[in-house]
């Protein structure tokens, strides 16, 4: 036994390189070593997804999207020009919920302004009545009412914009057989019409639909707010909300999934109010 000690301490004073290892830096040459390589694996996932995140535009730019316009110095588009649609499977945000946003007296109130200012045959965007459009439609702009202005207030806080970043408010009210077909709130600009509506509202797009349903959905039969990309349907509360995107996450494109419509009223009569966000 003694021996084989011997043998073994003489072997590490032959090599001390081999005493080394056993000493206390192994431990941090271990973790430099862990460290680098987890360094490394992120560093290629980055470049990885971005090789795809260009590949995907890429692919939409090529299949999906109509520009007339040519790319200028900096490589990059006049936001104007973006207005196009853009591919579907491209990110795009859920509609959002706000149950009782409005008191239900506010909203009668809303509904009784609107029907002592009187209402007119809906139109599309070039003014001109359409098959595809059945309601009456009125529009309240900010300073007439103090409730309208309390409820156009509060509109812009919870969508964290200016004031002056709203339209005026639009109450449709539509009646049984009255409908709105599939549709995008923001207009696409190959359309000579929407092209003036751009500059009307100094080239700011709708950005974000605000949608309240003033009466109580027990009120008529049919009226849901349709989303036949998303697959969704809505017909809230009274008083409550629908907040949804009209933008691609990049807010240059016209998203697909944005496309949204009134179905039919079977029966009663429905009232709501738009609220369209420009930036």
């Amino acid at each position: 036994m003694e021996n084989r000690k011997i043998k073994i301490g003489f072997l590490f004073s032959s090599f001390p390189h081999l005493k080394k290892k056993r000493g206390k830096h192994n431990m941090p040459i271990f973790l430099v070593v862990v460290f680098c390589t987890i360094l490394l694996l992120f560093l290629m996932t980055v470049g990885f997804y971005g090789v795809w995140i260009r590949c995907q535009i890429w692919k939409t730019r090529k299949r999906d999207i109509i520009i007339t316009t040519t790319a200028n110095k900096s490589n990059k588009l006049p936001r104007e020009n973006y207005l196009t649609l853009c591919s579907s499977h491209l990110g795009y945000k859920t509609p959002t919920i706000y149950h009782r946003f409005l008191e239900t007296e506010n909203c009668d109130h809303v509904i009784k302004l609107t029907i002592n200012k009187g209402m007119m045959d809906s139109v599309i965007t070039d003014s001109q009545k359409h098959s595809s459009r059945k309601s009456q439609t009125c529009w309240l702009p900010r300073g007439m009412d103090d409730t309208l202005d309390k409820m156009i207030e509060r509109i812009a806080f919870v969508l964290n914009v200016e004031e002056t970043a709203l339209e005026p408010v639009q109450v449709v009210h539509y009646l049984e057989g009255e409908h709105f077909d599939p549709h995008f709130d923001q207009c696409l600009l190959s359309k000579e019409c929407c092209k003036k509506e751009m500059e009307r509202y100094g080239n700011r797009a709708r950005t974000r639909t605000f949608l309240i349903y003033l009466n109580h959905p027990q009120e008529y039969m049919g009226g849901e707010t349709v989303f036949p990309h998303l697959e969704v349907k809505y017909k809230l509360d009274k008083g409550s909300a629908l907040m949804f995107h009209n933008l691609d996450v990049s807010g240059h494109f016209v998203h697909p999934k944005s496309l949204h419509a009134g179905t039919k009223v079977l029966s009663g009569e429905k009232w709501i109010a738009n609220v369209w966000v420009r930036e």
